[in-house]
């Protein structure tokens, strides 16, 4: 029989379950998608992204309800030879069925009723909280004084409905069936002296053994714990140490348990039980008598002795999480003041096809998984601002779409601090690289302080909200608590929604996390969108850091390039070309000659995307950017404005290279004649050109020669002979 899921009723219209179909008419989900494809073709445009498909007459007409699809009893087809519809029940059976399964819903009753029953029982007599306060053996406070005579007034009217058969008229018709109404409300309420798990324990406890008198009745509830003075004996006498009279801390029944319980320097545990005997042991060598192992348990679950020697027994990491003081921090006031970031499971399992070899063969197979999420929480606001999901385990290559994500969401300002755990994601060099561009500080939170990582927080308590969905597996991959993992029994793989629907899961739950009231009124994505909650500290990523973390990492040369740089992403018919131009090739080349100290074929590192191209060295020096080239037309007929603005641009560095060239030219036979003049004859600059600017003696020397040749000696005695003439 169909639950309340597999059957809907809407407006007269019956709606039947794909997972119902399945199973009861024999058809296959590819069957179902192709008949739905099939139904959309009937529908007008503006009607495709309605949940429910309006009716057109055509077969299988489908409807999207509660996160699957449902299809029309009336348009699911009967015709031969399948006959799909006459392997269902009749409408008016389903209608009969469907009634049916909405009978009174016992989960709401049994509360009514328990609720009844608690507002009864704290109806407690006063003189009853005056004893357990006052007069009794053992005394407590007020608040657990109420308790025992809540505990007390609660125990008699359960029995007192069992002996007047009083749940009968609240709608209780078996005995068996109130015991365990009775057990769960006592569960609930934990009351000092009647906390019981199950029925038949209570049943023992009140049926059989609950005193008839007052004052028996409130012996029973107090709990032989409470004034017992035999653990007084242990810490009474403290251990002296004979030879220097030195008073030690503990005494000898606390150093003997303490030391079996701690077992330092080694690795394995010892539990209670076994502590007890060892200590039994000890005592009887030692000749003193032991205490009882009630008394050895209540000393050892102690929280000062269980936390100061977690710290051996347990190792550094329980120590440090769950006993050692933290640093209490006040949560930022300022969006993009710090983002979390974690890798988790999202909990919400799904199926798909798996490709296996069976003899020999390949063959495929339906397998489970579980989709694991990335989010990147705003801590300020609680704004999840950008999240992702990969098959499985995690790198530093997927991490690059969320933030991409989040950079387009907060016009490229990314926080100023990013806290992550210790995940390959975040401390990949790669990842390390990038994230420390991006944010001012990237911080990763050491093992054992996980009260500082605010991401768990996050992710257990989206976690916790994937519960509505049937697919939920557990709260977390260790949670072993019944209350937080899925029913085993109905979790039939077949059931399991795909992939790309568990995706859609995922989204939903974000969506509902960013757009849902908090208990203080405030919305996270409300709050994140105001301009007075965002910290004035923000900056604009610049552009070559957002190209160096998320655009393509090549290698090219350089030596034919011709002012436009040509990349490619792909092979085959799916390469895609991408082209860039130098703002000043002729200048940009020698800028990138004299960084690459002249290497012939210019080979160089291009980091890039579609808004520009870096260009490195190959050991990563950053040298200057090519912008997007502009194209310019080949036919005139297709010009457009931008076209014919790129032509003509082109057009002139066309001719300013060429311009440049013939320039070269010249100063290269001008060079050349330079060259081969008497040195005589060179001005100040050609000569300096040619002693690295270092000419200025020299030049004088020659210049006075020249404006004055009767200097030296030999002149004077040229004149003398010229004279004697």
């Amino acid at each position: 029989m169909a639950d309340l899921r597999d059957i809907i009723i809407k407006q007269d219209t019956i709606w039947i379950s794909e997972a119902e179909l399945i199973e009861t008419v024999g058809v296959t989900a590819n069957y179902l998608k192709v008949a739905r494809h099939n139904f959309a073709k009937s529908l007008r445009k503006s009607k495709l992204k309605t949940n429910i498909k309006p009716d057109t007459g055509k077969a299988w007409r489908y409807a999207r309800i509660n996160n699957g699809f449902y299809y029309d009893y009336d348009r699911i087809p009967d015709r031969m030879p399948a006959y799909h519809r006459s392997k269902l029940p009749t409408r008016s059976e389903l209608i009969t069925q469907n009634r049916n399964n909405k009978e009174i819903d016992r989960t709401r009753e049994r509360e009514r009723i328990m609720s009844y029953m608690w507002k009864e029982a704290c109806e407690i007599d006063q003189d009853d909280v005056n004893y357990f306060t006052w007069r009794a053996a053992v005394t407590f406070s007020p608040e657990k004084a109420i308790e025992l005579a809540t505990a007390r007034s609660l125990a008699n009217l359960i029995k007192e409905w069992v002996d007047n058969k009083t749940y009968k008229k609240a709608g209780i018709h078996r005995k068996e069936e109130f015991w365990t109404l009775a057990a769960e409300l006592t569960g609930q309420k934990k009351l000092e002296g009647l906390r019981h798990d199950t029925a038949a324990s209570l049943r023992k406890k009140l049926y059989y053994e609950w005193p008839g008198d007052q004052d028996g009745q409130r012996q029973q509830l107090i709990s032989g714990r409470y004034g017992n003075q035999n653990r007084a004996v242990v810490g009474k006498y403290k251990v002296v140490d004979m030879e220097t009279g030195e008073l030690m801390q503990f005494d000898i029944h606390e150093a003997i348990i303490y030391n079996v319980w701690m077992n330092p320097g080694r690795a394995n545990k010892l539990h209670k039980t076994q502590v007890y005997d060892q200590y039994l042991n000890e005592c009887k060598e030692l000749g003193i008598d032991a205490v009882s192992e009630r008394t050895v348990q209540f000393h050892l679950n102690k929280f000062a002795n269980r936390s100061m020697m977690s710290y051996e027994r347990d190792g550094k990491d329980h120590f440090s999480s769950n006993y050692k003081p933290y640093i209490p921090q006040f949560k930022p006031n300022y969006a993009g003041t710090m983002w979390v970031a974690d890798y988790s499971g999202t909990k919400l399992m799904y199926r798909y096809r798996k490709e296996v070899w069976r003899n020999g063969r390949k063959t495929s197979q339906i397998t489970s998984a579980s989709w694991y999420m990335l989010r990147i929480v705003d801590v300020a606001t609680d704004y999840i601002v950008s999240w992702g999901l990969i098959r499985e385990g995690e790198n530093w290559q997927d991490l690059l779409p969320a933030l991409n994500m989040a950079l387009e969401q907060t016009d490229n300002c990314p926080a100023l601090e990013l806290v992550t755990d210790n995940g390959p994601a975040f401390t990949s060099a790669e990842a390390k690289t990038r994230l420390s561009m991006l944010f001012k500080k990237h911080r990763r939170i050491q093992v054992g302080n996980k009260q500082a990582n605010k991401a768990e927080t996050y992710v257990r308590l989206l976690s916790d909200k994937a519960r509505k969905f049937d697919n939920w597996a557990r709260l977390g991959f260790h949670s072993r608590h019944a209350d937080n993992v899925a029913n085993p029994d109905y979790m039939d793989i077949n059931k399991l929604p795909w992939q790309d629907e568990a995706a859609r899961q995922a989204e939903e739950l974000v969506d509902e996390w960013n757009n849902t009231a908090r208990p203080d009124g405030s919305v996270p994505a409300e709050e994140y969108a105001k301009q007075e909650r965002r910290s004035n500290k923000l900056q604009p990523v610049d552009d070559k850091v957002k190209r160096f973390v998320f655009g393509h990492h090549s290698k090219s040369t350089l030596d034919r390039c011709r002012g436009v740089l040509s990349m490619s992403l792909g092979t085959g018919e799916g390469r895609e070309q991408y082209l860039f131009e130098f703002n000043d090739w002729l200048q940009d080349a020698e800028t990138i000659d004299k960084a690459l100290y002249g290497e012939p074929t210019m080979k160089v590192k291009v980091i890039w995307d579609f808004t520009g191209a870096d260009i490195y060295t190959p050991d990563g020096r950053y040298i200057l950017t090519a912008r997007p080239a502009g194209l310019s037309h080949s036919s005139e007929f297709e010009a457009t404005k931008e076209s014919t603005q790129a032509l003509k641009e082109h057009t002139r560095r066309k001719v300013r290279y060429e311009e440049a060239a013939k320039k070269y030219r010249e100063s290269v036979m001008q060079a050349s004649e330079v060259a081969i003049n008497p040195a005589e004859d060179l001005d100040y600059l050609q000569r300096a050109s040619l002693n690295g600017g270092r000419a200025k003696a020299e030049h004088n020397k020659i210049m006075e020669k020249k404006q004055n040749p009767l200097q030296d000696g030999d002149n004077d005695t040229d004149f003398d002979v010229r004279d004697s003439y």
